[in-house]
């Protein structure tokens, strides 16, 4: 898939589609590939960092799951499940 430096709004929601899938099918290298570009392309893309941060969390990588939902929390700072993951 050909992405772009700036992602429009579809372009990040079918890149995060693809990246769930991905992860679903255990090819987390994959998923997370696709997530570091929607973060590059559209950084700010809710969804992907909260996924990102899941996929960190369940993988141990606390450091990196904590960053991701710092970003989360900061691109929709009314949302408390970015903030409550944190805190745990």
């Amino acid at each position: 898939m050909q992405v772009e430096a700036h992602l429009s709004l579809s372009e990040a929601t079918r890149t995060f589609q693809l990246a769930q899938e991905k992860a679903i099918a255990g090819k987390i290298p994959e998923a997370e590939r696709l997530l570091s570009m929607i973060q590059r392309g559209y950084g700010d893309y809710f969804p992907a960092l909260i996924f990102g941060a899941q996929l960190r969390e369940a993988l141990g990588d606390a450091r990196r799951a904590v960053l991701l939902y710092e970003a989360a929390s900061r691109s929709n700072p009314g949302h408390a499940y970015p903030f409550t993951r944190r805190a745990i």
